[in-house]
């Protein structure tokens, strides 16, 4: 996964998430009522979770719903 250094494209990632968040469907607030605080086999899980990457020399961004961010 690319980390971006651009200030500009990572606020507006920040920002998006957040509305994302804030903006959840009824499928979506009955899934992590489901699943936070490990409740699904101890796995944590984040919502809205930007993910840069570059293509053609120009960077950009998607936004994950979900994501079990194993290290």
């Amino acid at each position: 996964m690319l980390r971006t250094y651009n200030l500009i494209l990572l606020q507006a990632a920040k920002d998006l998430s957040k509305e994302l968040r804030k903006s959840q469907t009824k499928a979506e607030k009955l899934f992590w009522e489901n699943v936070r605080k490990k409740r699904l086999r101890g796995l944590k899980f984040y919502r809205q979770i930007p993910i840069f990457y570059e293509m053609d020399n120009s960077e950009s961004f998607i936004v994950a719903a979900f994501a079990n961010l194993r290290k």
